[in-house]
């Protein structure tokens, strides 16, 4: 999906979680498979375990920013339609819409 489309923020944050949850998820299989395995947290495994938490933490943090996040509604997209149809015309063709005002005319509605 690409950035700054109508729901992004919501693929955003299920994708977040989901990564989060595995990482959080292989932390403790990785620790607590050794601590049953060997009966003590004194191994490589620990280590690693414990190494693996600094990217889960990122991941997480991310699951925070992304929930805290506010998107569109749909009643604000519906409302911008309008200038949204002006761009994919101007997308689409290649060519800008003319404004209303003749050639030369200033903002003030002040010929020259």
């Amino acid at each position: 999906m690409k950035k700054g489309s109508f729901g992004y923020l919501n693929w955003k944050k299920k994708i977040s979680i989901l990564i989060a949850a595995v990482l959080v998820a292989m932390v403790m299989v990785v620790y607590f498979g050794a601590l049953r395995y060997f009966g003590t947290n004194r191994n490589v495994f620990s280590l690693l375990a414990a190494l693996m938490c600094l990217p889960a933490g990122k991941a997480v943090v991310d699951v925070v920013m992304y929930v805290r996040a506010k998107g569109c509604s749909d009643a604000e997209v519906y409302a911008h339609a309008g200038a949204e149809r002006a761009d994919l015309h101007e997308r689409d063709t290649g060519l800008r819409r003319r404004s209303r005002r003749p050639h030369g005319a200033q903002r003030g509605g002040q010929h020259p």
